[in-house]
């Protein structure tokens, strides 16, 4: 699968602190994504997924949303927020997508093997399919991160750089 713009769209009722921590590093997810030449990321903020309309999207669900989640086409991933958002509930409405959630619970596709001052362990738990095609198996990845960033924002910018084929620059981000 090869997208000229990959969306990114964060679907949240309100203003979410998601968006700005992926504003403040979105240069790591537009370098050559898939091994040529530069890729823009269209980031969006709706609180409205049925209106949605773009081309394979990878939709964030960081909290419950005073709408349904409706699904709307083709996905081609939804990192969701565990304690807001059930993995089987998600597969059901988005058909063919990636499901990764994202919390503190071992079923987790992504949760942290440590968390501790300015550093964080990640662990992908599920294999994925990025978005140049390669799969990439459960392991763990060590990480900077700022003391303000929250849980599920470091979770969720971990999993979009594992989408994009980042994971051997994730060890030198601070998310």
């Amino acid at each position: 699968v090869c997208f000229i713009l990959y969306n990114v769209i964060i679907c949240c009722d309100s203003a979410s602190s998601l968006y700005d921590r992926l504003c403040a590093v979105r240069h790591y997810f537009e370098a050559p994504v898939f091994g040529g030449e530069e890729r823009p990321l269209n980031l969006l903020e709706t609180g409205r997924v049925s209106q949605i309309s773009a081309q394979a999207p990878i939709l964030i669900l960081p909290k419950a949303l005073h709408e349904p989640v409706i699904g709307s086409g083709a996905v081609f991933a939804v990192i969701a927020n565990s304690d807001f958002f059930q993995a089987e509930e998600l597969r059901r409405q988005f058909p063919g997508a990636q499901i990764l959630t994202c919390g503190m619970h071992q079923q987790d596709a992504l949760t942290f093997s440590s968390f501790d001052g300015e550093q964080a362990v990640i662990s992908l738990q599920a294999a994925l399919v990025t978005l140049g095609g390669r799969e990439l198996l459960p392991q763990e990845f060590p990480l900077f991160r700022r003391e303000d960033t929250k849980r599920f924002d470091l979770l969720a910018c971990a999993a979009l750089l594992l989408l994009c084929g980042k994971s051997s620059q994730l060890p030198g981000i601070t998310l």
